[in-house]
């Protein structure tokens, strides 16, 4: 059974900017989408420094979750950790995959987010992402900085000294992230002056899909081999299910990096369930004639087991497949990033 999350024609808004420490924390073309997506969500304008734009989000009650880690996938905002167990049940806390969606994005705002706003995103209770969610994968951009620094992606109200992403002067540069939540909300900061954009690709709740990690990853789809680059903005489905040690059935979604190889010129690469249209988001940036860039991203899969790459610039892609998602495996627990 697929766990995938289809998209309300309209969805709310899902973005707050607010000025202090409320929660505290320790690209030029071709890379902004040419044209908004149909749905986008109408993001806050930019608030009067004492403002503060609060649109609303059911709030959901996350102190009861078990902290422990018995084995994980490290992110620089938490874990993706795991506990033992064999199966989904109503006690169980496993992920979600839904189509990528955008959730924030500055640049819709006119102004970077500066040092001194905290940019709050309500995900529980918006965009199929029911209330009782204890975490959400997203991935969160940099793009046209005007200075070097990092960004921080927490819990809301959480204090945390970590960052999850270092960034240079008007780099484009992305990371994921599987952050806890707080009261439904992430929590993003920065330490110099940027834009922001920020995709949800699903979310940990009860009875969602439980992992299982590959003793080494595995390599599903290498386009030098033989199946030739990626032309411009022209999606490539690659089969995932029944390759290289995955499950040929039962699986939901795949833990994966996706790397573009020396691309013709600059853009941004996306990878996504081949059975939606093609998302208006992006996984990992790059360069013209970068060697390569890559990024994580977990990813639901179609009816046929498969994702879809696409490339804004003629690149080679290399997909590496750590772990799936499926009925059986091991629990998912996202925990805070230390303070």
């Amino acid at each position: 059974m697929h766990h995938q999350r289809s998209h309300p024609p309209h969805d709310r808004t899902a973005a707050r900017r607010t000025r202090g420490k409320t929660c505290p924390h320790s690209a030029a073309p071709p890379w902004p989408w040419p044209r908004q997506p149909p749905h986008s969500p109408q993001v806050a304008h930019a608030a009067a420094p004492n403002d503060d734009v609060d649109l609303g989000v059911p709030e959901v009650d996350t102190s009861g979750q078990d902290p422990v880690i018995d084995a994980g996938i490290a992110t620089a905002s938490g874990q993706l950790g795991t506990r033992r167990t064999t199966s989904i049940s109503e006690t169980t806390v496993g992920f979600v995959g839904m189509t990528p969606y955008r959730v924030a994005d500055t640049r819709q705002w006119g102004d970077r987010l500066k040092p001194e706003y905290v940019l709050r995103i309500p995900l529980a209770g918006q965009y199929g992402i029911p209330t009782s969610a204890t975490a959400a994968v997203i991935n969160v951009t940099i793009t046209q900085a005007k200075s070097d620094g990092y960004v921080t992606v927490s819990p809301c109200g959480s204090a945390s000294d970590t960052s999850t992403l270092n960034f240079a002067k008007a780099q484009d540069i992305a990371n994921m992230s599987m952050v806890q939540l707080g009261a439904g909300e992430v929590c993003i900061t920065v330490s110099a002056e940027t834009h922001v954009v920020v995709d949800v690709s699903g979310y940990v709740g009860p009875r969602g899909q439980l992992y299982t990690p590959l003793a080494s990853p595995s390599r599903v789809h290498d386009s030098r081999g033989g199946a030739g680059r990626l032309r411009s903005l022209e999606p490539r489905k690659i089969q995932v299910a029944g390759v290289g040690g995955i499950p040929a059935s039962g699986v939901s979604a795949v833990a994966l990096n996706l790397t573009i190889v020396d691309p013709s010129g600059p853009g941004y690469g996306t990878v996504y369930p081949c059975n939606s249209t093609v998302p208006y988001v992006s996984n990992v940036n790059y360069q013209a004639k970068q060697s390569a860039a890559a990024n994580s991203a977990v990813v639901a899969l179609d009816a046929d087991g498969a994702i879809c790459v696409l490339s804004y610039a003629k690149a080679d892609v290399v997909v590496d497949v750590t772990g799936w998602f499926a009925a059986t495996g091991t629990e998912v627990v996202a925990t805070a990033p230390p303070g």
